[in-house]
């Protein structure tokens, strides 16, 4: 119980109120919309391809195999599975996984719970970062706030490159502006919500070790770091990279004073990194010598060479200006005045290197990740800059006074703000609530596969909308890999789209105009077939349907992209497939002949109205079995 007062210390109870509020008002909005959507018959889906889409096509299928049993293997193609013991970091989904078995499988309550839970969690560690930063309460929790409730700890970097982001976050200050959302800020899971908070805190270790090098820093430093390499891979790169410029530093200035002792915090920090560290090394070797292991990297999105990063040279202006300021601002009087401006500079620094890292090590990964990466850090030191400002004023007690009144009614106006957002979701509009939700025929065919199938079992489908919701709401695997979520090698997955097509019905130029792309835009005939695949007013809305025709996300992801030239980050997210890969496909939908021997046992066809949408053929290729399955919506067949 001694501990009891000391989380009232560093928290006390208005701020694991404010904390709770947030979590509450993160949660309201899907609550309310839930109630809506089956008040109206329907069932309610998040996540979905309308709302929290990354969520639905990388990160909960991979949840719902770990929840499963599947751990730590997480790809959730059947051929696919035990061959690397994870590819993205298992951590996230290792929650996400855990409540949805505190959900008993129900996996809309999960992410509801998890919005809840890390909503909360969130603020606590904005709060806790600001408040050793920034030495007030009120000021700590004025920043956690915002960085809650508007997008300034996301997207501060895109402030340089369009002024609708500063507006953006302007709007989400004042009460009355701005039509209401049903995700706020942070919600996206796994990342920024399950990730934040080990960031945030790998961030205040490196912090706390600037201000006091020992051991035992230096350990806890090394251990969180390393737990978070299982977290997420572009924020344990950034704290990694701005503790080589510190390691940096202090090794030079251990070389121009011939006194080494210094460096040896530093020798754990890096022995328990390595040791906790060692099992992502085996992994990646095993991973590169799988068949698909570098068709899986490709298709992720590699920009190669080695020239200077020029196009982000607005990022670079802020920079040089946050250093300047901070020269200027901070003071050196305490030691942790003197830790927080070396810890500013190294963070610039360590900027400005992973920017550029392709001139050490020749490639990139995805380097327009960084932008998100970078923007929780300088917006922690942008409210630093902003209150040594302030403080350089040297403000009278009424000037004071004001300025913390102006803190209260900050907070107060985004809490309100969000509330009322909040409220208008009560009675949503009947679109929204259809948005968020399918209709009970299609979650009948889910209840059937988890009733009737055993885990594992094959469906087959040439829908991403239909495969996506087979992976996350049933024990089902796909039959049809999807990019990102598969470690099959490229041939493989365009030959399962071939095959999967021709089963289904659809003919060859449905199937390639799906394909060749861009742009990818849904064609109007689509949006309703004549006759009507299905009532446009129960499945269609101008999201959802847009994924059917997002052929890069399903095969081949950034391996078509522009962007995977240096320096292209700006440019078209993805070019046209090329013709020869278009012929091959062709040839390979020509020359598959179904046989219900050649599949796997427990293997089924699921008919549903995206699959009629996309062939106008009457049927498909098992059309003639007797259905397992069937309702006014779906039919389901056994082949094997």
């Amino acid at each position: 119980m001694k501990t009891l007062p000391k989380v009232f210390d560093i928290f006390p109870v208005w701020v694991l109120a404010l904390a709770l509020a947030v979590g509450l008002l993160y949660a309201a909005p899907p609550v309310l919309i839930r109630r809506a959507a089956e008040a109206d018959g329907r069932f309610f889906t998040l996540p979905n391809l309308n709302h929290l889409s990354d969520d639905a096509m990388y990160y909960f299928p991979r949840a719902r195999e770990i929840y499963e049993g599947n751990f730590p293997i997480e790809m959730h193609v059947a051929e696919y599975k035990n061959r690397a013991w994870f590819v993205f970091p298992p951590l996230p989904q290792v929650v996400a996984a855990g409540f949805i078995a505190l959900a008993r499988g129900d996996v809309s309550s999960a992410v509801i719970g998890l919005i809840l839970v890390f909503g909360a969690v969130n603020f606590l560690c904005f709060y806790a970062v600001a408040m050793a930063f920034l030495r007030s309460r009120l000021w700590a929790a004025a920043t956690a706030t915002m960085a809650l409730f508007t997008h300034a700890a996301l997207r501060i970097p895109a402030v340089f490159y369009t002024k609708g982001v500063a507006l953006d976050v302007i709007a989400n200050l004042l009460p009355r502006l701005r039509v209401p959302v049903g995700e706020l800020p942070l919600v996206r899971i796994d990342d920024p919500l399950l990730t934040m908070p080990l960031y945030l805190i790998s961030f205040l270790l490196l912090f706390r070790f600037c201000a006091q090098p020992t051991a035992r820093r230096a350990a806890a430093l090394g251990g969180t770091l390393a737990i978070l390499s299982y977290v997420y891979l572009y924020y344990w790169v950034a704290i990694f990279a701005i503790a080589g410029v510190l390691a940096l530093s202090d090794g030079w200035r251990a070389y121009r004073s011939g006194s080494y002792k210094a460096l040896k915090p530093w020798l754990v920090f890096y022995g328990v990194f390595t040791l906790l560290f060692f099992p992502q090394i085996i992994n990646f070797f095993q991973f590169r010598s799988l068949p698909g292991g570098m068709d899986y990297i490709a298709r992720k999105g590699v920009e190669t060479g080695r020239g200077l990063r020029l196009s982000v040279y607005p990022d670079y202006i802020f920079y040089a200006l946050a250093a300047a300021a901070a020269f200027l601002l901070l003071r050196k009087t305490t030691q942790d005045g003197a830790a927080l401006k070396r810890c500013m500079y190294g963070a610039l620094a360590g900027m400005a290197l992973l920017w550029n890292i392709q001139i050490l090590v020749g490639f990139n990964m995805e380097p327009f990740h960084w932008w998100k990466t970078f923007a929780p850090l300088l917006f922690l030191l942008s409210a630093v800059l902003v209150k040594a400002a302030y403080e350089r004023m040297s403000p009278g007690p009424r000037a004071r006074r004001a300025v913390m009144m102006v803190l209260v009614m900050l907070i107060l106006s985004m809490y309100w703000k969000k509330a009322l957002n909040a409220a208008a979701f009560v009675h949503p509009p009947e679109e929204t609530a259809r948005s968020y939700s399918v209709p009970r025929s299609i979650a009948a065919s889910w209840e059937w596969i988890n009733a009737a199938t055993p885990p594992g079992s094959a469906v087959i489908s040439n829908s991403l909308v239909s495969g996506d919701q087979i992976s996350i709401f049933t024990h089902a695997d796909p039959w049809m890999p999807m990019s990102l979520n598969s470690i099959a090698p490229t041939e493989t997955m365009e030959r399962r789209f071939a095959e999967a097509n021709k089963i289904l019905g659809a003919s060859a130029d449905e199937m390639l105009f799906r394909l060749a792309g861009p742009p990818f835009a849904v064609p109007r005939e689509y949006l309703c077939p004549a006759p009507c695949a299905a009532d446009r007013d129960r499945f269609r809305d101008r999201y959802e349907l847009i994924f059917e025709f997002y052929p890069h996300d399903l095969l081949y992801a950034a391996l078509f992209s522009p962007a995977g030239a240096f320096d292209a980050i700006t440019r078209q997210s993805a070019g046209p497939v090329p013709p020869e890969v278009l012929d091959r496909v062709r040839e390979y939908y020509a020359a598959y002949q179904p046989r219900p021997e050649d599949f796997p046992r427990h293997t089924y066809v699921y008919v549903g109205p995206w699959e009629r949408l996309l062939s106008k053929k009457a049927g498909d290729a098992f059309a003639g079995e007797p259905a397992v399955f069937a309702n006014e919506d779906v039919r389901i067949y056994r082949i094997r």
